[in-house]
């Protein structure tokens, strides 16, 4: 529930005022300067130890990211088998953009 709050408040992709405009964020004087001016990427990596076959972790959350990146960038293109930071760093200086990740918390 907290990533999707996070998620809808920073996220460009939509107007999330409405959401918040009765809330006490609304008031603060930083408000306006955060809501909804970033590519969001949210994942959920509970399935990851399963999915991952045999790469890492941090192999499988890369690549996670970087494909997710790829579809949010089309033009852009980022080659495959690009590292995360690469990408990131590769899409600011291409657009501009600043991204936030979020990710759900593992479940055990």
């Amino acid at each position: 529930m907290a990533a999707n709050m996070i998620a809808a408040y920073y996220s460009k992709n939509l107007d999330s005022h409405e959401l918040f405009s009765d809330l006490k964020i609304s008031k603060d004087p930083s408000y306006e300067y955060g809501i909804n001016k970033y590519t969001v990427i949210k994942l959920d990596l509970n399935g990851a130890a399963t999915d991952k076959g045999d790469m890492t972790i941090a192999q499988y959350y890369n690549q996670c990211v970087v494909s997710e990146l790829m579809k949010e960038y089309p033009d852009v293109g980022l080659p495959d088998g690009i590292k995360l930071s690469k990408a990131l760093t590769t899409i600011y200086e291409a657009t501009g953009d600043m991204l936030g990740l979020l990710h759900e918390p593992f479940k055990e």
